[in-house]
């Protein structure tokens, strides 16, 4: 039998309208970040605060990983306390240029107290067109409520068979 969890409202865990305080960016998997001849492709992406979009601007560059079904950007939230004892779902967007269409995500979520992992999945993804010629893609993903808190959260972009070079801007996770 399912669990009958209780109405809550949505936690909002960053919406990034005045920072990115506490993000970071995470050693990607087998992700070059645009350097070539690297033997061990676990590099980071850049990240940034991006005023105008209140959002978290992600650079990725996939030029040297397009002959990988998986080469995953990382981006991390260290220091968090989320409560998901009466959560199931994990929501956030991307908003991303048009052509940047070869790609999924997945997320983790654990707790680094007591190691314990809440979510690690790929998520379902929605995209809709913005007027500005860009795309919004909210990203969903179902999970366990769990009695744990989550104290890091990573959201991995990874780019499949993907020669993108530019930004793309996450929020309101």
């Amino acid at each position: 039998a399912e669990t009958v969890l209780p109405e809550m409202d949505p936690t909002v865990v960053a919406d990034f309208a005045t920072g990115i305080t506490g993000w970071v960016p995470e050693s990607g998997w087998d992700y070059s970040a645009g350097k070539a001849d690297l033997t061990s492709k676990k590099e980071e992406t850049t990240i940034a605060w991006d005023e105008t979009m209140q959002a978290l601007k992600v650079s990725l560059d996939y030029t040297q990983d397009s002959a990988s079904t998986w080469s995953e950007a990382k981006v991390k939230l260290t220091g968090a306390t989320c409560d998901v004892s009466a959560y199931n779902l994990l929501t956030y967007d991307i908003i991303h240029p048009a052509d940047f269409t070869d790609y999924k995500v997945k997320v983790f979520a654990n707790n680094a107290d007591s190691a314990t992992t809440i979510i690690e999945k790929e998520g379902i993804l929605e995209t809709t067109d913005l007027e500005s010629g860009m795309k919004k893609t909210t990203v969903m993903v179902k999970f366990s409520p769990n009695a744990e808190k989550i104290t890091d959260l990573t959201l991995g972009t990874i780019g499949v068979n993907s020669s993108f070079k530019g930004d793309i801007y996450i929020d309101n996770v």
